[in-house]
């Protein structure tokens, strides 16, 4: 039997996915629920650059620290350099993922974030969740992998 609750059969409809182009505006009746999750998405990008600017610089203060210069045996200085380089390498990365955290931010402002760089479709909204500085679809990501490998 078919509920005939208009307010109930709403709430369970989901409307079509909403295809723009680069630069495109959505419609005027997704624009406070795009603003909204735009809010969101600033928030956690702004979080996730505050961490990873705070962690570099934390490790940054612990390699230019006074007791890492130590007088020791072989085996323990290549451990640290071992160890100096493997914080170099993650600091690095850390780096990089500023950078993107930077550009998705700039889209956010310049209303292109979200859209696939290769397709102009939009990134689905459980990509940006779990990556929120992502700037292809995940069919557009999988295709680079494949030509990459």
């Amino acid at each position: 039997m078919k509920n005939s609750n208009p307010k109930l059969s709403k709430s369970k409809e989901k409307g079509p996915a909403t295809k723009l182009k680069v630069g495109e505006r959505p419609p005027r009746n997704e624009n406070k629920r795009v603003t909204e999750q735009l809010k969101v998405f600033k928030e956690m990008l702004l979080k996730k650059k505050a961490t990873l600017a705070n962690y570099i610089k934390t490790e940054l203060s612990e390699l230019e620290s006074a007791d890492k210069h130590h007088l020791a045996d072989l085996e323990e200085m290549a451990s640290d350099t071992h160890d100096t380089d493997s914080v170099c390498e993650i600091m690095a990365v850390g780096a990089d993922t500023i950078g993107q955290i930077d550009q998705a931010l700039a889209k956010i402002e310049d209303g292109t974030y979200g859209v696939c760089e290769d397709c102009g479709e939009q990134i689905a909204f459980e990509r940006l969740e779990a990556l929120p500085f992502a700037t292809l679809c995940v069919e557009c990501k999988k295709k680079r992998e494949i030509l990459h490998s």
